[in-house]
């Protein structure tokens, strides 16, 4: 009996591989950041005043880069529901910071996110898929000065943050989709920061928020 049972689920799994991958697809994608700001406060260590400053600053970015997706359900009618998996990187600029603007070419700023997203489908016809629900992304950003400048630093930080998205599918052929979402994020964001001619090094923690837009080229498995 048990043998039977197992058999049974294997089948029951198996079964269900064929529709999955019918339905879903890979490809590559170009974020774009629509808007993007973090508000920062650090804890500043001296070892020449044995003090602890702290310091807000909001900063402002923008960027785009690139990523790598799978999205589980492009275009399968019979289900309501997919799951989108991307893993991206992002050449980020500052632009501002507390309402100052930054040279752009000042540091070299990237980001590498996981973001996993979840999508109901809101309309479809046999050629579009409209579709929104929430977003979750984990990320690791470093900072490095760039050379040719007076002092030097870089500062790597971890965070998370969460959105809600609108998305659309649209199916050319039988296995070509192109898509685009926007988003809207908050989350928050820890690291530390050194200084290579200072006696100072800094922790910081803080906030960020922003939209960010996604476009994808997807190879769709199946009709």
């Amino acid at each position: 009996m048990k043998k039977i049972t197992k058999i049974a689920v294997a089948a029951a799994m198996l079964s269900a591989v064929p529709a999955a991958v019918q339905a879903g697809g890979i490809g590559l994608y170009v974020p774009y950041t629509l808007s993007h700001s973090a508000d920062l406060t650090y804890d500043a260590y001296s070892i020449a005043t044995q003090e602890h400053p702290k310091e807000d600053i909001e900063y402002k970015y923008s960027g785009s880069g690139i990523g790598f997706v799978y999205d589980s359900n492009l275009d399968d009618k019979k289900s309501n529901i997919n799951w989108r998996t991307g893993f991206e990187y992002v050449k980020m600029e500052w632009d501002s910071a507390d309402g100052r603007s930054i040279d752009a070419k000042a540091a070299d700023i990237k980001r590498y996110s996981i973001v996993e997203t979840m999508g109901f489908r809101i309309w479809d016809n046999d050629m579009f898929r409209v579709w929104a629900g929430p977003r979750i992304g984990l990320f690791y950003q470093t900072v490095k000065s760039s050379p040719g400048y007076s002092y030097g630093y870089e500062d790597s930080s971890l965070g998370a943050n969460v959105a809600g998205v609108l998305g659309m599918n649209m199916n050319i052929g039988e296995h070509f989709t192109l898509s685009a979402d926007v988003d809207y994020s908050a989350g928050f964001v820890t690291g530390g920061w050194e200084w290579d001619l200072s006696d100072e090094t800094e922790n910081f923690t803080g906030t960020e928020n922003g939209a960010t837009l996604k476009v994808y080229a997807l190879w769709r498995f199946g009709k």
